[in-house]
């Protein structure tokens, strides 16, 4: 359609003015909501403690301005961080219940701030659930912690570090004695060496649940806990959500049905316990659309009981006993 001035409509003069609106409106947004302080919730002595040995914390945090929205930055991030070249030193142990515990060391030998080997403070890495210790975030975890002269080591989850599967155990963020083992390891080798841990995602919710059940008795003296899942049957409803399942959730199911298939943990492999008949096939690996779908059908609750087997798991069940443990523990 013709204006009088004989130009299209879509040009109007409405429409630049139309887009500095918008612009306006996204800047306005990105600096009024966006850009932020950290809130810090703890006791006085770990706030000033935070403040001055991590100043960051107290400092505005600017986000990338043409991708500031949460989830995008998880979509997208992997694609513009740049992955770091690092060769670990494997271990594999020997679990409680006759499995295998995968350990991937940076001994960091290089280290100028702690060079006495037996001294050398520890940071135990737990990856989240399709996490291993070649993913880029856990590298980066890894290279932050030889930065300041500790030794890195990363908990592969059961599967997914390259060993052979031994049992029909696998993940499960209420079980904590996996990390037990290797916390007494660690300190077999290194009495002397301090030790603090670093979980992201369902890592971190398992950290989370180990300073719950073991508080002092911990051998941790300090730990970070990166994006928890606080609830888990609210956060298994969110990722269902269109837009969540678009962007991550379809991501994650990949991932798991990967692994499941690299390791074989199909029916046969779930079976292998007598009396806990599975309900799977190989077929489940190829269908199932949701992380539901999989826990249903490879998990194995205990007693018979409802969905509500897995209600101790959440941090927010178990906030209560870590406000009473005596482990600084920093909350992301």
């Amino acid at each position: 359609m013709e204006t009088p001035e004989g130009t299209t409509g879509c040009w109007s003069p409405s429409l630049p003015s139309f887009l500095l609106g918008v612009t306006a409106a996204i800047l306005g947004y990105y600096w009024m909501c966006m850009c932020k302080k950290p809130t810090i919730v703890s006791s006085k002595p770990l706030r000033l403690l935070l403040e001055r040995y991590c100043p960051v914390v107290s400092e505005k945090f600017y986000p990338t301005i043409w991708c500031f929205e949460g989830r995008m930055q998880t979509a997208l991030w992997i694609h513009f961080v740049r992955k770091p070249i690092m060769s670990y030193r494997n271990e594999v142990i020997a679990a409680e219940d006759g499995g295998q515990l995968s350990l991937d060391w940076k001994d960091n030998e290089e280290s100028s701030q702690f060079p006495d080997g037996a001294t050398r403070p520890i940071a135990i890495i737990l990856p989240g659930l399709n996490g291993n210790s070649q993913k880029i975030y856990i590298l980066n975890l890894a290279k932050a912690a030889m930065e300041v002269g500790y030794r890195a080591v990363v908990i592969n989850n059961r599967g997914f570090g390259g060993e052979q599967v031994l049992t029909p155990k696998t993940l499960c963020v209420g079980y904590t004695l996996d990390m037990r083992t290797v916390v007494c390891h660690l300190k077999s080798i290194y009495p002397e060496a301090p030790l603090v841990a670093v979980g992201s995602s369902l890592g971190a919710v398992i950290l989370l649940n180990y300073l719950a059940d073991y508080g002092a008795s911990s051998h941790l003296q300090a730990a970070v806990s990166l994006s928890p899942l606080w609830n888990l049957f609210q956060s298994d409803i969110s990722l269902s959500k269109p837009l969540n399942h678009w962007l991550l959730h379809k991501t994650i199911i990949q991932g798991v049905k990967k692994t499941m298939r690299s390791r074989k943990l199909s029916g046969n492999t779930m079976s292998a316990t007598p009396r806990l008949p599975t309900t799977t096939s190989p077929v489940m690996n190829i269908i199932v659309k949701q992380v539901q779908t999989i826990d249903s059908g490879k998990s194995r609750p205990l007693c018979s009981v409802s969905a509500h087997w897995t209600i101790p798991s959440p941090p927010a069940m178990q906030f209560h006993w870590l406000r009473c443990r005596p482990i600084p523990t920093l909350l992301c």
